[in-house]
């Protein structure tokens, strides 16, 4: 079985505004000019440190006595998902100012968006009819900075909006 290292063949894509829109009916089988990076959709995987983490949940139980239940009841809560992304700073080598490719200005604060990941394929590749890519709705933090390693890295946590797909198979 072929070995492939993880980020250097995971393609991440922020999609927000009107490019979000028309992506938001398609989850489930979303085009190839809907995850083209242009207006509203940025490739982020090019600063992403190894500790992101987007995934789904495990389901959990919830233990409760209805209103006219004789006893107690479990009810799974299913389909919950999380996400976190973290960043090396990206900075501008004359001014030190946040380069335009920085983290904080792909990624907003209280920002609406869908986050699409493929894996299994080299990330300088376009995402191609055929592929597989899951999406997940979110909606963005506020950005907290660390300096660990004399490295700067920001991160921001994503809150999940209760629509996804984690078998998108991407339309022409």
């Amino acid at each position: 079985m072929a070995r492939i290292p993880r980020l250097k063949n995971t393609r991440l894509l922020w999609v927000t505004g009107t490019a979000l829109t028309t992506l938001t009916p398609l989850f489930n089988a979303p085009t190839v000019a809907s995850l083209t990076p242009g207006t509203g959709i940025v490739a982020i995987h090019g600063n992403m440190t190894k500790n992101y983490d987007v995934a789904m949940d495990d389901s959990d139980n919830i233990t409760e006595l209805g209103v006219d239940d004789d006893s107690k009841i479990e009810v799974p809560t299913i389909r919950s998902y999380h996400g976190m992304l973290e960043f090396f700073r990206d900075f501008d080598a004359t001014t030190f100012l946040p380069a335009v490719t920085d983290c904080t200005a792909l990624v907003q604060e209280n920002q609406l968006g869908a986050l699409v990941k493929r894996e299994g394929v080299p990330s300088a590749t376009a995402i191609a009819a055929a592929q597989v890519v899951e999406i997940y709705l979110f909606r963005t933090d506020v950005w907290k900075f660390s300096k660990e390693d004399g490295l700067i890295k920001a991160s921001i946590k994503l809150w999940q909006q209760g629509k996804y797909a984690t078998q998108a198979i991407v339309a022409a």
